[in-house]
């Protein structure tokens, strides 16, 4: 196959020179701002059609992969996934391959050497995104927010207007990825090999997966309860919701380690279920806690927590929106900041749940 809009060539890859590394941020930085591609080193080409595919040499197979994925996480802004292939020749060298998805979240920026510069392509060759091209990638960027935005608002009313739930104190999380963008977007969710029905609600419990006209919902029943209290529904489109009132139904305390270690944990879930289905990022996602107002914040590791100037004054509390740009992010890095935020409305400075390495200093599976 010869080269083009989709596919490059490369004869080695080198990344010692500072040229280099740049030559090789613009090339997948470039496929990430147009409609992705795969770039393979180790093919040697003429006017763009293969000749050969001796592979080049690689001391340190794993110091290399670090390598690549140091400087696309350090050097690219925003974040932007790969999936990187190798094969070993006979000859001991070897063949590696860079796949890069069109990104939801472009244009994507190389930054090093004191420049900030975007790349895109066109046929077989890159070229330096102009203003006018970066505005117009900034303002599908805008209404892709604003999209999701609106499909978080529209999904938590229904949510809070539910009538089994109404008035009652309930903590929503909501993960809605970018390819909403396409109304006609579906994933064989019913399919069973990606892990739909194996999926728990926040904070777990024995589960009940059936189908329906949406996709699949998942409902947790409990002793003590005459209704499914904690609930978690997957839809075709990749959107994923989970309702839970277990964790605040006990009378005006919320328990910190419990709400942190259940979101992170079904979170790790969901973006791994979703990775699978090979969902396009970025992935947003979103915390709700409703029915809250008096509540204190229970925490073990810190010495106030129950008395009244840690009282929640309002209903309803809807924290800030997280993105996901990387399916192998960090999850307890990624919700730090949440969770500061939650503390933060109860009047702490910041999460006490964090060692200053930026740990959680809890152990997830024994929450």
């Amino acid at each position: 196959m010869p080269e083009d809009h989709n596919l490059e060539y490369k004869s080695l890859l080198s990344l010692k020179m500072s040229s280099e590394k740049k030559e090789f941020l613009q090339d997948v930085s470039s496929f990430a701002n147009c409609r992705g591609g795969i770039i393979i080193y180790g093919i040697g080409e003429t006017k763009g059609v293969p000749s050969s595919a001796d592979g080049f040499p690689i001391d340190n197979l794993d110091q290399t992969l670090r390598q690549i994925d140091t400087l696309i996480v350090d050097s690219i802004s925003p974040r932007m996934p790969v999936e990187i292939r190798t094969w070993k020749l006979d000859t001991g060298n070897y063949l590696l391959l860079i796949a890069i998805s069109e990104s939801s979240d472009k244009p994507h920026q190389v930054q090093i050497d004191r420049s900030k510069v975007c790349y895109s392509r066109t046929s077989n060759r890159k070229y330096q995104l102009d203003i006018q091209e970066i505005e117009t990638m900034l303002r599908q960027k805008n209404e892709l927010r604003t999209m999701v935005n609106k499909l978080f608002s529209q999904h938590l009313e229904r949510m809070l207007t539910d009538a089994t739930f109404k008035g009652l104190p309930i903590a929503i999380l909501q993960l809605i990825p970018g390819s909403v963008t396409n109304p006609d977007t579906r994933y064989p969710i019913l399919d069973a090999k990606y892990g739909a029905f194996d999926l728990a609600p926040l904070g777990g419990g024995s589960r009940t997966p059936k189908p329906n006209f949406e996709g699949v919902r998942i409902a947790v029943k409990m002793s003590g309860f005459s209704f499914a209290p904690n609930y978690l529904q997957v839809y075709k489109n990749g959107i994923l919701e989970t309702l839970n009132h277990t964790i605040l139904y006990r009378r005006e305390v919320l328990n910190a380690r419990y709400l942190e270690g259940y979101v992170m944990r079904e979170v790790m879930n969901y973006l791994k279920f979703l990775k699978g289905l090979e969902v396009q990022l970025p992935i947003y996602i979103k915390l709700v806690l409703s029915g809250v107002r008096g509540y204190h914040l229970y925490s073990e590791k810190v010495l106030y927590g129950l008395n009244e100037q840690n009282n929640l004054d309002r209903d309803v509390l809807e924290f800030p929106v997280l993105r996901v740009s990387d399916f192998d992010q960090n999850v307890p890095e990624l919700l730090q900041p949440l969770f500061d935020e939650v503390w933060n409305a109860f009047n702490f400075t910041k999460c006490h749940h964090f060692s200053d390495q930026g740990k959680w200093i809890y152990d997830i599976n024994f929450i």
